[in-house]
């Protein structure tokens, strides 16, 4: 199953650091999870397909 975060809940999970919980109004925790990080690549778009066509 897939849950759309709102704007505010996906900056919260994006700026998080470890395992996070969702509660719900009342505070009781309702999952529990780690969100994933995916580094940058230090290359542009470009120079990865201007080394596509190199190769």
């Amino acid at each position: 199953m897939q849950i759309l975060a709102d704007a505010e809940m996906a900056k919260q999970i994006a700026e998080a650091k470890g395992v996070i919980h969702i509660v719900d109004g009342t505070g009781t925790v309702i999952a529990s999870c780690t969100p994933l990080k995916f580094p940058r690549s230090p290359y542009s778009r470009e120079e990865v397909e201007r080394r596509r066509e190199e190769a």
